[in-house]
């Protein structure tokens, strides 16, 4: 077992609680020489999908803590639905999109688990890739500032 895996472990195991840098490097037992080694292994797993760094800078596994990661689905109107393997959608509404577009791999946090055949809803947390790299559209100038109209209508800016 590599040192990414010994530490992706650590994380998923069941007794884990959200820990920050400092605290995980202490438990680990990591020198201080291997801290930029600890720090790359958890910037390629929070890359990955696998791991999230919540707002208070403690570490999660994405797996294990109720997250989801999937694909957000964009709808013209600004909302969309998250689409996950094995999992139920995510409805997202228009202001909890946070920058997602249509095709980007996401991870969301459930904020309303759906009651009498109604969707999750969720948060989206993090973009992990986007699927677009280039937007086409219509460029439209008005008085004052300008902006352009994506073709593909899943594309709500």
């Amino acid at each position: 077992m590599n040192r990414e895996e010994k530490v992706l472990a650590f994380i998923k195991d069941e007794s884990y609680v959200p820990h920050t840098f400092e605290e995980i490097a202490a438990l680990l037992m990591v020198p201080k020489s291997d801290f930029n080694i600890l720090s790359d292994i958890l910037f390629n797993l929070e890359s990955r999908g696998e791991i999230l760094k919540t707002k208070k800078k403690r570490y999660v596994s994405v797996e294990s803590s109720g997250l989801v990661k999937g694909v957000f689905r964009g709808n013209q109107r600004g909302f969309g639905f998250v689409v996950s393997e094995g999992k139920d959608d995510v409805f997202i509404s228009a202001d909890l999109t946070h920058g997602a577009l249509d095709g980007d791999k996401v991870i969301v946090s459930i904020t309303t688990k759906g009651k009498d055949g109604k969707k999750n809803e969720g948060e989206v947390l993090r973009v992990l890739e986007h699927a677009n790299e280039i937007i086409v559209g219509r460029f439209e100038r008005e008085r004052n500032f300008s902006f352009v109209i994506p073709d593909n209508h899943k594309i709500f800016c």
